[in-house]
């Protein structure tokens, strides 16, 4: 009878965790959402302050240089706060999109991601290599935007005393999740200012900016957003000596190929 009463126990305590996990799931969930909702009603009245703005701009016409420094201040914090909003938007959008993984080949998804911004890297001398890289498993949409962030980030955090060179490439890893399976580590690479390897773990918190990126535009949204993409594909992001005393972001993710000598 005692190992009965020990089996029930340990059923008992099983179901007790299963419920709790589920509890907290569910109170992730309502944090997400809330967050999402409280993101979104905002946006509106921040869109209509910087529209009154301009219209009381256009009925005063020129303003004194103080008022009009006055103006540009609550211009600029309205842009801040629009963007902030955005980025919060998205980043609690991560989790509460429905699922859509799929086969997608890297090579094609970051060609068409850096392709529009040609333009930009051109007038800023910047160049982008892109190497082998594999077929993943994927949300394609959530990997396009993790890409456009850590390549936007390249570019705010670039070194002005030299021409950005930006690498996106990969490495067959083999990773334990729940099952064994291929996993790559794709590497974004590049030669700027560079990250204090003893605080790079504060990138990927919200909001939080090293004191090293305070005089660059951007509010601390960006690589969080790119963390929880990544842990939500069970993968996980870190950070690396990049080129020449530059940063690498590097980020493990599920493949559909391996090569054919590990």
């Amino acid at each position: 009878m005692p190992h009965v009463a020990q089996a029930v126990g340990r059923i008992t305590d099983r179901a007790q965790l299963a419920n709790h996990v589920e509890r907290l799931a569910q109170s992730n969930r309502d944090l997400e959402n809330f967050a999402a909702v409280v993101a979104h009603d905002l946006s509106a009245p921040v869109r209509r302050i910087g529209s009154y703005l301009q219209l009381l701009q256009r009925e005063t016409g020129e303003l004194p240089p103080k008022a009009r420094g006055y103006a540009q201040t609550i211009a600029s914090q309205v842009n801040h706060l629009s963007e902030l909003l955005k980025d919060t938007l998205a980043y609690a959008h991560v989790t509460a999109s429905t699922d859509t993984r799929q086969a997608v080949d890297l090579n094609e998804l970051v060609s068409e991601t850096v392709g529009p911004m040609a333009s930009e890297l051109r007038e800023i001398g910047a160049t982008i290599e892109i190497g082998d890289l594999p077929v993943v498993e994927v949300e394609a949409s959530l990997i396009r935007q993790v890409v456009q962030n850590l390549v936007d980030n390249a570019i705010k955090y670039r070194d002005l005393d030299r021409s950005l060179r930006v690498v996106v490439d990969a490495e067959f890893h083999e990773y334990f999740v729940d099952e064994h399976r291929s996993w790559w580590k794709i590497r974004c690479s590049d030669n700027g200012i560079g990250i204090d390897p003893e605080r790079a773990d504060e990138v990927f918190k919200m909001f939080s900016r090293p004191e090293i990126l305070d005089e660059r535009p951007g509010i601390g949204v960006g690589l969080a957003f790119v963390k929880r993409v990544i842990e939500r594909h069970r993968g996980a992001v870190g950070v690396e000596p990049g080129l020449d005393g530059g940063t690498c972001i590097c980020f493990l993710l599920p493949g559909i190929t391996a090569p054919d000598v590990v």
